[in-house]
């Protein structure tokens, strides 16, 4: 979703980055976006992601615009496939009509599924008006096509079309909200349906209310729990010249228009001078929203964070959203607001927003988070180190992936003068946050960061796509994409008794953010319930595991962590540890004596040899030794029977031979009834372990 430039003025923040596990930096750099072929890059580049969703990790897709080399601007849309990004071009190929400078760009996905999305935006026809562009992707491949208008009343030759926000609850079902102009001029509001790929049109039913000569309506967000139960958020400007919030609720597939209940909001002004930045459902008829609203403090009144809630399909009155301690109640324009939130649950959601400190007014990130229905107060988000005394910072997105596990992201400035993109991690109750520097320096620029928005999979692997304004000359736009890190290289792992130290080298790629840790896991291949063990996260590329079951074969598994989630996995070659010397002998008690038809006498006299399978637990060398004791006293000799033995590599099966030798053979041929001890030894480097055992053979 892209907020407009006013709503963006009131809304600043910024945040802290506190790395858990070890001392990493705070500021990472940012990372090269892949473009399309034909892209304009170097000086005076423009490129830019607005919108972006993630499916499951490591598959996420954002959209946006970038300039070609002949200066158009052409719809960008970045797929991620198993953690890699590539580039293409919207193709426009399937339009009735393109300006020869046609203007694309995308401004939102949403995606039911891996390779099912949908993208909005804008691009301008052959007669050079604009329209809407509405871009589909079937089993990852894009079709475009241009939003038809013939549902809205009065069009306008130029309708100027601009949705800028798409919702998808299934591969049948969407919801694209914008606006448009009418034939007299005026921006009108408009929500797009799509029923199994054909789109219809409405304009939203401002008549009850009383509007300006031009309402400039706009739906900003939507979000839908199901198919034909939405809610879409935005502004309109009504009969005073004052703007006011505006919200469509979809019910059934039918819409209804309201707009907040002052009624219980402290100080309300009479020219309220609300708007509704973003809205999350998370059933159907339970939604939250949020924006801001004007109140009647002195000096032209303060903006203040409004909360509004919906339950069981009504909406109750808005409430005003409690600033952290340290806000500065003695400004007369507090310019505090709420940009975002996401609710993954009813009744469990998280804002984000900004407000003005005591010290030197500076403008702050703060967040609320909202449990069981219940809002908690305001909690301030620490900034980076480098952050700047008054850091301008700007949360503009959230999206969390349970209730109080969520990611926020937005920008700030630093000491230096320049904006970095910032990232925020909500987990056990703390907020955490880290920047990251972009490439160009915006020292001086209106809007240094135009969008960063985030979006998490239920699984908490989270990408967030923006991009960097310059006002320097030359001007550019240039986006960015983070991600959670590459793998690390060569894990591997030395077993030493029960212990095992795994080592790794850092990874390539970082995703664009700095590393927080690292997990790494221990997996028991011979026994999976004893598997399982989690050791020490490290900066040293190693950790110790310890406990490992004496005898099992395990993997490690090493995956690194940054506030965006868990990386990619690297895992080690299988390793075995060392077996105990009571697991040895026991393993060694089906050599102690032979069985079955092939130990009879007349069978060893005839083969000369009985074979014996072995189950090893480690790799060595297994040897079986049969003897006869013969005479008394003095006289007493221990001759050898037979004997065999065999290496075993790891826990493989191995077959073990017990070869009769001369004196066995004759006293097998002799014999009637032969009583022996046999001697089974296990051998592995150091270790040796030894039984023996009496039998007859008949």
């Amino acid at each position: 979703m892209a907020l407009d430039r006013r709503t963006r003025r009131r809304l600043a923040a910024t945040v802290t980055v506190v790395l858990a596990a070890f001392a990493a930096p705070q500021i990472a750099a940012a990372e090269t976006v892949p473009l399309p072929s034909g892209a304009l890059t170097g000086s005076a580049q423009y490129d830019m992601i607005y919108g972006n969703t993630c499916q499951s990790a490591g598959n996420c897709t954002a959209v946006g615009y970038f300039e070609d080399a002949a200066g158009n601007d052409q719809g960008l849309i970045e797929t991620q496939t198993a953690y890699n990004w590539a580039a293409q071009e919207v193709n426009l190929a399937s339009l009735p009509g393109v300006w020869s400078s046609p203007d694309a760009g995308l401004y939102d996905v949403s995606c039911s599924s891996v390779g099912g999305c949908v993208a909005v935006g804008g691009y301008l026809d052959a007669s050079d008006h604009s329209q809407g562009l509405i871009d589909t992707e079937t089993n990852g491949t894009w079709t475009a096509s241009r939003l038809p208008l013939s549902g809205l009343p009065n069009t306008a030759a130029d309708p100027e079309v601009d949705v800028a926000s798409i919702s998808c609850p299934s591969a049948t079902a969407c919801v694209a909200v914008g606006h448009y102009y009418d034939s007299a001029g005026n921006q009108q509001p408009l929500m797009a349906t799509d029923n199994a790929g054909t789109w219809t049109v409405q304009k939203a039913n401002l008549s009850s209310f009383s509007t300006y000569s031009n309402p400039w309506g706009s739906l900003v967000q939507v979000s839908c729990a199901s198919a034909g139960n939405c809610v879409a958020v935005g502004s309109f400007r009504d009969s005073a010249d004052n703007d006011e919030g505006l919200i469509e609720t979809e019910t059934n597939g039918s819409w209804s228009t309201s707009r907040p209940n002052f009624s219980h909001l402290p100080n309300a002004s009479s020219a309220p001078g609300d708007e509704i930045n973003s809205v999350s459902c998370a059933s159907a008829g339970n939604c939250d929203a949020v924006g801001f609203y004007l109140d009647n403090s002195a000096g032209g009144g303060s903006d203040q964070g409004m909360l509004l809630q919906q339950t069981g399909g009504s909406w109750m009155p808005a409430a005003e959203a409690q600033l952290p301690a340290n806000a500065d109640t003695t400004v007369s324009a507090q310019s505090a607001g709420l940009s975002a939130i996401s609710c993954p649950a009813t009744g469990d959601c998280s804002a984000v927003g900004t407000y003005d400190a005591t010290t030197a007014s500076n403008a702050e990130a703060f967040a609320v988070t909202e449990t069981g229905g219940s809002w908690s107060g305001g909690v301030e988000l620490n900034l980076p180190q480098d952050a700047a005394t008054n850091p301008d910072g700007y949360p503009s997105s959230i999206s969390c992936s349970a209730p109080g596990t969520c990611v926020a992201a937005g920008s700030y400035a630093n000491t230096s003068g320049n904006y970095d993109a910032l990232v925020a991690q909500l987990s056990a109750g703390q907020w955490t946050t880290a920047g990251v520097a972009q490439p160009t320096s915006s020292t001086g620029a209106l809007y240094p960061i135009t969008y960063a928005g985030v979006s998490c999979t239920s699984g908490g692997y989270c990408a967030v796509g923006g991009g960097t304004l310059s006002w320097a000359s030359p001007t550019d736009e240039l986006a960015f994409l983070l991600d959670p890190s590459g793998a690390v290289g060569s894990p591997t792992a030395v077993v030493s008794g029960t212990n095992a130290h795994v080592t790794w080298t850092a990874p390539a790629d970082t995703g664009g953010l700095a590393l927080t840790g690292y997990t790494v896991k221990a997996t028991d291949l011979t026994d999976a319930a004893r598997g399982g063990q989690t050791g020490a996260i490290s900066a040293s590329g190693g950790a110790d595991v310890s406990g490992l079951s004496p005898g099992d074969t395990y993997t490690f598994t090493v995956t690194p962590l940054t506030l965006l989630g868990s990386g990619q996995q690297a895992t080690t070659a299988s390793v075995s540890v060392p077996a105990s010397i009571q697991q040895i002998s026991a393993s060694l008690a089906g050599l102690l004596a032979p069985r079955g038809a092939a130990s009879r006498l007349k069978k060893l006299a005839k083969a000369r040899a009985y074979t014996f399978t072995y189950k090893p637990l480690e790799s060595g060398r297994v040897s079986v030794g049969w003897y006869e004791t013969t005479g008394r006293g003095k006289h007493k000799r221990k001759h050898l029977f037979a004997s065999g033995s065999a290496a075993t590599k790891g826990t493989g099966a191995v077959k073990v031979k017990v070869k009769l030798t001369a004196f066995g053979r004759a006293a097998v041929r002799a014999g009637h009834r032969l009583h022996l001890s046999a001697t089974v030894t296990f051998v592995s480097g150091t270790v040796k372990v030894t039984r023996t055992h009496t039998f007859t053979l008949h």
